[in-house]
């Protein structure tokens, strides 16, 4: 529990060379002095070596700093920090953090695991079977306040790839502690530039995680670490991991986006202009950059950071915290190049994507409208890129229910993109996709099944079978066959779909657990419900691997083999699963969402057989008062 003071760390630094690796300070200085130093007293040195730690040598010492404070107290955070880095980046990061939150050197202490356990075991290469690594370090991380990642570079972090301190991240999030990162002050600083100008390659080298090949300087720790990361789940400890580290990245960018902003907005005003006189420069000296280039070279950096970190949370479906960087993108184009050039048209339907994830579907159609006019008054309504918005609005139109209008746009793209590209086009075939898609929603499902067909038969020939558009179409000409009461032809089709995606996108991809989930739903339907429960199994675990286990995606699975379970007389646990979906759907999707109801009536039914007729009385009664013509699903 014992750590070590800042300032004990600053008087460390100053006995090494400036490049001294951590690695070799416990081999020149920490092991050495809790070995011979006190060799005088052969009372302490035995005190010395059964305690085995270097806080307890100093504690031993009464080791104190300048100021006559201990350097040593019970640790308020755990440092994680890898061995082969320069001892001076831990220090360095350390102090931005104790100036960043504004700490009292003196009374903040670090368990840093070289000094607060003992390196002789380590050293010796054996293993201590009566102090297990991996319960000292849960320990540990369970009795400080926070954990502190230290981060040498974003080029290539050294810590993510080293086993010991991916396993002690994971110990800190199971623990449920803050994990905060830091960097040592230069690395920071080119972390702000770099974000600038190519953000995309440092988020893939921050958020790519992969424990399975990380390093680590001893076999059989790597081992048993390994071995508790399985437990948890690989995927599960990976996802949480990037987790964390996302935020991370997503905060620090977000503060150097507001630094951008703020260098904008207090730029030196312009010289008197009533001035008669010119007064020259001084020899030798600089010409002021002008301020209305320096406001467009500021506003041009922070609208790529803006457009890169947008980009970056819309595709993690962080729609929320995209919001306000969409917005500062949309003002900084229209700044920049006027609120009809092609690139603001392109933010403004961003945005609507934004609103559109975060269900705020009215502010969703005003952006989306206001794109599409601008383009259609700029470029004309023929223009292929208009079209294509045009079909991007039939998408979002089909999505809130207004089919009507949804269809009026679908053929309008579709008649745009014959007339210019041809009926093989790939744009033509997106929207004739769409509208097919359409018709099935409104159960046209004859004229949805020849449009697909017809769809399908095109991409084969210009993409070939097993390309990723090719199959998507396969895979929803199952699903309009199934619902058009054809079981047999749909899961023959949704066999030959599932072969593909898993040959081309793996086993677990999210596609292809899709797949596997529809084939579940018609096998069942075929009264094949051994082979569906199969089916549906597999879609559940692979969709708490992948998604989480509160995903939308992961509780329709839940939903489905509760309702095998009921089938097979499973009651219990039927229920059980039934009430955990309907619990995530009312808190994920709200309680009048059309998969949330179903939930509702499911339950009702489980509780109407396991007879818990009350309780079923009032689910039923609430699922028709909030939609009278939903069907049961039992």
């Amino acid at each position: 529990k014992l750590g070590v003071s800042m300032r004990f760390l600053h008087n460390m630094f100053s006995r090494i060379e400036q490049h001294t690796t951590t690695r070799q300070l416990v081999e020149y200085i920490v092991i050495q002095e809790t070995t011979t130093t006190l060799g005088s007293s052969r009372h302490l040195m035995q005190d010395v070596q059964h305690a085995g730690s270097y806080v307890e040598y100093l504690k031993l010492k009464n080791h104190q700093d300048f100021h006559g404070n201990s350097v040593v107290g019970e640790a308020t955070h755990y440092v994680s920090h890898a061995w082969d880095s320069p001892f001076i980046e831990l220090i360095s990061a350390l102090d931005v953090m104790i100036t960043t939150k504004k700490l009292n050197p003196a009374k903040t202490f670090f368990w840093i695991d070289i000094f607060s356990i003992s390196q002789h075991v380590a050293h010796q290469n054996q293993v201590d079977e009566n102090n297990d690594v991996e319960i000292k370090t849960r320990d540990a991380i369970r009795n400080v306040e926070g954990v502190i990642l230290i981060l040498s570079s974003w080029k290539a972090p050294l810590a993510l790839s080293r086993t010991w301190c991916l396993w002690e991240i994971l110990c800190s999030l199971s623990a449920k502690r803050p994990l905060e990162i830091y960097m040592p002050g230069k690395a920071m600083h080119e972390l702000h530039d770099a974000l600038i100008s190519d953000f995309p390659s440092i988020s893939t080298s921050l958020t790519t995680i992969d424990y399975t090949n990380s390093n680590a300087s001893r076999m059989d720790v790597q081992s048993k670490i390994l071995k508790a990361i399985d437990v948890v789940g690989e995927r599960r400890a990976t996802r949480a991991l990037e987790k964390a580290i996302r935020t991370w990245l997503v905060d620090t960018s977000k503060m150097v986006l507001t630094e951008l902003m703020h260098n904008n907005l207090t730029v030196a005003p312009h010289p008197d202009k009533s001035s008669k006189t010119k007064k020259s420069s001084p020899k030798g000296s600089k010409t002021p950059v002008s301020p209305s280039k320096l406001t467009r070279k500021v506003q041009k950096k922070a609208l790529r950071l803006a457009e890169d970190l947008g980009t970056f949370l819309r595709e993690k479906e962080l729609f929320d915290e995209a919001e306000n960087i969409c917005k500062t993108t949309l003002s900084l184009r229209e700044i920049l190049y006027g609120k009809n050039h092609e690139t603001t048209i392109l933010a403004l339907q961003n945005l609507a994507l934004v609103m559109q994830g975060k269900n705020d579907m009215v502010h969703a159609e005003v952006f989306y409208r206001r794109a599409l006019i601008t383009q259609e008054d700029t470029i004309g309504s023929d223009n292929p890129k208009t079209l294509l918005s045009v079909n991007n609005f039939g998408v979002f139109c089909q999505k809130r229910g207004n089919y009507h209008e949804a269809e009026m746009l679908y053929r309008r793209a579709i008649k745009g993109f014959e007339a210019k590209d041809g009926e093989k086009h790939a744009h033509t075939l997106l929207s004739m996709h769409n509208l097919a898609s359409l018709l099935q929603s409104r159960k046209e499902y004859t004229e949805s099944e020849a449009l697909y067909r017809r769809v399908l038969d095109s991409r084969i020939e210009t993409l070939g079978l097993k390309a990723h558009l090719t199959l998507q179409t396969l895979h929803r000409l199952g699903t309009v066959c199934h619902a058009a009461g054809k079981s047999d032809e749909a899961v023959g089709i949704f066999m030959c779909a599932l072969e593909g995606r898993e040959e081309t996108l793996g086993v677990e991809h999210r596609q292809t657990l899709q797949t596997v989930s529809d084939l579940g739903s018609c096998l069942l339907d075929g009264g094949k419900t051994k082979q569906a429960r199969e089916q549906f199994e597999r879609a559940y675990k692979g969709r708490v691997d992948i998604l989480g286990k509160h995903h939308e995606e992961t509780l329709r699975s839940m939903c489905d083999l509760a309702s095998i379970m009921f089938q097979d007389k499973e009651y219990k646990e039927s229920e059980r699963l039934q009430r955990k979906s309907l619990k995530g759907r009312e808190r994920i999707l709200g309680p009048k969402h059309p998969d949330t109801l179903t939930s509702v009536s499911n339950l009702a039914a489980v509780c109407y057989a396991t007879g818990n007729l009350k309780e079923a009385e009032k689910l039923t009664q609430k699922a028709i008062e909030l939609n009278p013509n939903l069907e049961k699903a039992h």
